[in-house]
């Protein structure tokens, strides 16, 4: 698993909200996915949409006959 610098994670989230600074430190104190230790395993909201549709395409698949897929849930 790749571990990102809180700069690099700062910086490319401050991308993805288009300069909120709000939004960016709320993403990475709250919501970007951390190792054991603490360090960051995703740098940016796109990360996290992939991982969370991914989980979300695992259980549609065990539990339905005609499952979403992680790029269906994506959209």
């Amino acid at each position: 698993m790749n571990q990102y610098t809180h700069q690099e994670a700062y910086d490319q989230t401050l991308a993805y909200f288009n300069g909120d600074e709000l939004a960016t430190n709320v993403f990475i104190d709250k919501y970007a996915l951390k190792d054991k230790e603490g360090n960051l395993v995703e740098s940016n909201p796109t990360m996290m949409f992939k991982r969370i549709a991914k989980e979300f395409a695992r259980i549609e698949k065990s539990k339905f006959k005609t499952p979403l897929t992680e790029e269906q849930i994506e959209e």
